[in-house]
């Protein structure tokens, strides 16, 4: 056989070889190309695992970045960040391996070290100056996790607004029987012991007196005081006047007060529900409708 038949017998062989070995070269990545994200998520972590820093960095950053990245799962992802920032730790890359600890730190603030069971002192000590390095930011969103989260609920509630009307006239009568009505205990007691003792001196009085005076309708004295208790007879008309004048200006005084400090009416809401603290619900605030109730009463 001449030498150029050999070439031509040649040609397909090297065709063939040709594309074998470019399939055999596209076959890893087509692979790769076709695992799941959470399946390049496994094969990263064992990569890490056997020492292959490279690779896992490699394939860490395909499934976190451009973020959000093709991880769905939040924890996963965060996961991953601590992960690679272990791989680029041990790759010796300590400017990258503090940005994602800085990432992973900014999903978990409360997270004080990484597990001293898997990873050197060194590498926890590094972990520990990040989050020095990041505390007043974390602290933040510490006390914005712990703000209670109000739910926004509107809540509409009816009350029934009752208006009572007193009678001005209630003012005249004594012994405190205006604050009485009122509910005013304190100024009731005080003027009612006050009204009672005043008028019953007065009325001992005039009853002592009577008592004293001569009554024999045949005796030329009679309705005078004998001699002997006339003494006694003036002391008792003092006391009598005495109490009649302090009874009328404990009356006056209680005329002037109630006319100006007692309210003509009075106003009370009885709800239709029970009680609800409006301060437990968030804006839009809670809706009222009033019911107003007119009442008279002479009380």
């Amino acid at each position: 056989m001449s030498i150029s038949g050999c070439r031509l017998l040649c040609i397909p062989h090297l065709l063939l070889g040709v594309i074998l070995g470019g399939l055999l070269f596209l076959s890893p990545g087509m692979a790769h190309a076709e695992k799941s994200p959470e399946e390049l998520y496994d094969t990263a972590i064992n990569h890490l695992q056997f020492g292959t820093y490279k690779k896992a960095i490699k394939i860490f950053r395909e499934l976190l970045y451009p973020s959000p990245g093709k991880l769905s799962d939040a924890q996963k992802r965060n996961e991953a960040h601590k992960l690679l920032g272990v791989a680029y730790y041990y790759a010796k890359q300590r400017r990258r391996a503090r940005r994602e600890f800085e990432l992973y730190l900014y999903a978990y603030p409360r997270r004080k070290t990484i597990d001293p069971a898997r990873y050197p002192p060194s590498m926890v000590s590094f972990f520990k100056r990040v989050r020095r390095r990041i505390k007043k930011k974390l602290d933040v969103l510490i006390r914005t996790q712990d703000k209670p989260k109000v739910s926004l609920q509107v809540v509409k509630l009816r009350f029934d607004r009752r208006v009572e009307h007193f009678n001005p006239l209630l003012c005249v009568v004594p012994f405190g029987v205006p604050y009485i009505v009122h509910n005013h205990w304190g100024k009731a007691a005080g003027f009612l012991a006050s009204q009672v003792v005043f008028l019953g001196f007065n009325i001992a009085g005039y009853g002592v007196i009577s008592s004293l005076q001569i009554v024999d309708p045949n005796s030329s004295q009679r309705g005078r005081f004998p001699e002997d208790v006339v003494g006694i007879a003036q002391a008792w008309q003092i006391v009598q006047f005495a109490s009649l004048g302090l009874f009328a200006s404990s009356y006056v005084y209680q005329l002037i007060d109630c006319a100006l400090t007692v309210p003509r009416t009075r106003e009370s809401v009885l709800p239709e529900l029970p009680a609800v603290d409006p301060r437990k619900f968030s804006t839009p605030a809670p809706t009222f409708s009033t019911h107003t109730t007119q009442l008279y009463t002479t009380r």
